[in-house]
């Protein structure tokens, strides 16, 4: 019996490292080689890493939320045989990358088990061991739910963390001794992926331009005509809605009052301004809320 081990392949150009977002499988799970096997993130992009060998999964290395190296030890995977030759892992994207990504893979003959993460798993035969992501069994620990009472609606079976909330919503809580039942416990979710991304340029931004929010009421009848206006003398260009109007109302408000578009160094004591406007907006998506910025608004038109 051989172990493969595999490195985290270099995902794009010039990155150094990348976050797991999350297992696609479990220790004593079968792959082959097209089997996705995880989800990184880099500054660029999100990354599906596929199995390079077929085999059972011996070691998993990391947890969701932790930044890897490319070139650490990312998995291992057990075959039949020594003689097989490993693909490189490749990594595909929702966008094209290099196709020259390649991994460095390296062959160890193993005839020891392979020793798990959580010294409570060890004692538990695999074939009867629940199936969950480090994420998912750490919240689960935190709840104090037994992942062998729920049943795992993965592809495999493996139990997620939709399970863990439909489980929550199942079980009856116990009365206080006032006859009502206790307040749940508090949970603690790590972000990872996009989310923690998000947080950290909030964060930036929070620490070094400071805040106001003004609320007032406009009167909006004149623009509504004038957007209704350019709809109907130019129906060649994209229909315009209410939001570029506002951005060039900022654009105008900005030359007006240009310390408004600054930031401020408290160490240095100096306020920066800066002749380009670029305008952030919230917008709902499916991976949550984000801030598309449109860059040198100054430069465009409504359109």
């Amino acid at each position: 019996m051989s172990v493969h081990i595999v490195r985290l392949p270099d995902v794009g150009e010039g990155v150094a490292e990348a976050e797991l977002v999350a297992w696609h499988v479990a220790v004593g799970d079968i792959v082959t080689s097209d089997t996705v096997v995880a989800e990184v993130l880099t500054d660029k992009s999100t990354v599906e890493i596929y199995a390079p060998v077929a085999g059972t999964i011996a070691e998993l290395h990391g947890e969701a939320g932790d930044v890897l190296a490319v070139g650490s030890d990312f998995i291992a995977i057990e075959t039949g045989g020594s003689e097989a030759q490993p693909a490189a892992a490749s990594g595909a994207e929702t966008e094209p990358i290099p196709t020259t990504v390649a991994t460095e893979v390296v062959v160890a003959e193993s005839t020891e088990e392979p020793a798990t993460t959580l010294a409570e798993e060890a004692a538990v035969p695999p074939a009867q061991r629940a199936l969950a992501a480090p994420a998912v069994r750490e919240r689960a620990r935190v709840l104090g739910i037994e992942l062998g009472d729920i049943s795992g609606s993965g592809s495999q079976g493996q139990i997620t963390h939709d399970d863990l909330d439909r489980h929550l919503q199942n079980v009856a809580p116990a009365a206080g001794g006032n006859g009502r039942p206790p307040v749940a416990a508090t949970t603690q979710i790590p972000l990872i992926g996009l989310r923690r991304k998000i947080a950290a340029r909030m964060t930036t931004a929070s620490s070094r331009i400071p805040h106001i929010t003004y609320v007032d009421e406009v009167d909006m009848t004149r623009l509504l005509r004038l957007r209704q206006s350019l709809a109907t003398a130019y129906p060649h260009q994209p229909r315009l809605s209410v939001l570029p109007f506002v951005m060039r109302a900022l654009v105008l408000a900005i030359a007006d009052q240009p310390q408004l578009n600054a930031t401020f160094d408290d160490e240095a004591e100096v306020l920066t301004t800066y002749r380009a406007v670029h305008i952030g907006i919230a917008t709902q998506t499916k991976d949550g809320l984000i801030v598309p910025v449109v860059r040198d608004a100054h430069e465009m038109d409504l359109w």
